[in-house]
């Protein structure tokens, strides 16, 4: 499993949108818009084994010198998983997610989750679930 920081300006971030059905507010552009309302510097956490991707935007804010918070930004953004990605791979995925997270100085992350209602079928996260 590996787990990279990507910034707003990163093909791998863009890549990844082609690979997951996403909305705008999973794009770089809208992150950049919401810095500002969020008062950080926009970036995605980017987790692949090889097969499947989940892919995760946030907004970083700065706490201290070496110690920082991650929120998801304003919207109905959240994490994004690969077309055919099973629930295993998000559980693993999730994992080492927050493990990256804590290791780079990450203290918080609050992580808003799209609607239940969805495209591309049957969605957990969590207690939300739907089925097309």
């Amino acid at each position: 499993m590996q787990a990279n920081l990507l910034d707003i300006t990163s093909t791998a971030w863009h890549a990844a949108l082609e690979r997951c059905s996403h909305d705008c507010h999973h794009t770089p552009a809208w992150l950049k818009t919401a810095e500002r309302s969020e008062r950080g510097r926009a970036f995605a956490v980017h987790v692949t084994n090889g097969t499947h991707e989940l892919l995760v935007p946030f907004v970083r804010r700065e706490l201290t010198d070496d110690l920082w918070d991650a929120t998801s930004p304003y919207g109905y953004g959240g994490p994004l998983l690969s077309t055919g990605a099973p629930p295993d791979f998000a559980d693993t995925a999730f994992r080492a997610m927050v493990q990256m997270l804590r290791e780079a100085g990450c203290v918080s992350c609050f992580l808003r989750l799209p609607s239940c209602s969805t495209r591309t079928g049957r969605v957990r996260w969590g207690s939300c679930s739907s089925r097309d």
